[in-house]
């Protein structure tokens, strides 16, 4: 498996106690909420930038790890603590809350992949929190759309959402389609898998056949 060396980072779920962060005296309750958010969505930017950086600098070491597990669409992998099943990929709109946002926000269409998670662990709690880079059949590189670090909530889904041991949970991965006529897509998925800073990584390859198009999820 590829294991990402770890990284000094505060993990995204640190965003609970930032929501809940007294931000300074004599402000409006709006005002302190308001700093409170700010705060949570520069904790949550540090967060995601560090796993970049290190998914970069895996990439570097490419050559001298054993290559990446790869798993196909309704088939389950266990990295570290979590399992990990790509149940669906789908080119469909779907409905964003952002961080710093009330509203729902319909975007895309986007192609998306569903990810079933379940925490294996005996005692740790945290977030299965996921990047992917993904390319077609073409070596197009496509593009979020939508930034991650500033998205709260995708289709209902908490994106920085603690789970226990034994819970299960959803990840939505979701791209921007470069060119219509690509028949395959190989998706490079970065995913924390334990409590500590350590990050792997997996491989999904969908093909056109297996992608369907639907509604955003209720």
């Amino acid at each position: 498996m590829n294991k990402i060396k770890p990284v000094s980072l505060f993990v995204v779920a640190i965003l609970g106690p930032c929501l809940c962060l007294d931000v300074g005296c004599g402000k409006s309750q709006e005002q302190k909420a308001k700093d409170s958010q700010e705060v949570a969505a520069e904790a949550f930017a540090d967060a995601f930038a560090a796993l970049e950086e290190a998914r970069e600098q895996t990439a570097k070491d490419d050559d001298d790890t054993p290559p990446m597990k790869t798993v196909k669409l309704g088939t389950t992998i266990q990295l570290g603590s979590l399992e990990i099943t790509p149940v669906a990929a789908e080119l469909r709109k779907i409905r964003i809350k952002p961080l710093l946002g009330r509203e729902m926000k319909e975007k895309g269409p986007f192609l998306v992949l569903t990810v079933r998670v379940k925490n294996i662990s005996e005692g740790q709690v945290f977030s299965p929190f996921m990047t992917a880079e993904v390319r077609d059949n073409f070596n197009n590189e496509l593009d979020d759309g939508v930034a991650s670090f500033e998205i709260g909530m995708v289709d209902g889904n908490d994106v920085a959402e603690d789970i226990s041991p034994g819970e299960t949970g959803t990840v939505l991965l979701c791209k921007a389609v470069k060119i219509a006529k690509a028949t395959s897509y190989q998706w490079d998925v970065t995913s924390t898998t334990d409590n500590t800073d350590d990050f792997e990584q997996w491989r999904c390859q969908t093909t056109v056949a297996e992608i369907k198009t639907a509604e955003p999820s209720k």
